[in-house]
């Protein structure tokens, strides 16, 4: 679902007009639970609306981001060949990227199909855990 929204404020330009409305589903604990989220017209950064009021259910005592970060996911040869793999999937772009994707069992980075994003697009990452995923 998407559609115009003008009560949501961005918290980051402060922009409250023509924002762009999405409903998105929770899908990595299965909850499914319906989330709205918006995107500034403005600054184009895209945010969650209004924020659960219980975020438990989110992380759980297991959560991953809970545990210290190693360091080692990006060292090495190893290290070298996950930053060329998370590179090339987030700027391999159409068919590329889900050959990519099914080659390297990641297909999470779907999250940017639709989006106009490539290797030098800056990402805010509010909550990012230890930044095992993303940051690197």
């Amino acid at each position: 679902m998407s559609g115009t929204v003008s009560a949501n404020t961005c918290r980051i330009c402060g922009n409250k007009e023509g924002n762009v409305l999405y409903l998105v589903r929770e899908m990595m604990f299965g909850l499914r639970e319906e989330f709205t989220y918006f995107e500034c017209a403005q600054c184009g950064c895209l945010q969650i609306a209004e924020f659960p009021a219980d975020m438990s259910g989110y992380y759980p005592d297991d959560y991953y981001s809970f545990n210290a970060y190693d360091g080692r996911k990006f060292k090495g040869f190893g290290g070298a060949f996950n930053r060329m793999k998370y590179s090339f999937l987030v700027s391999g772009g159409g068919a590329l990227q889900k050959l990519a994707g099914m080659f390297t069992g990641i297909n999470d980075y779907y999250i940017f199909k639709g989006l106009k994003v490539h290797k030098n697009t800056r990402i805010l990452d509010v909550g990012c855990g230890n930044g095992q995923s993303f940051l690197y």
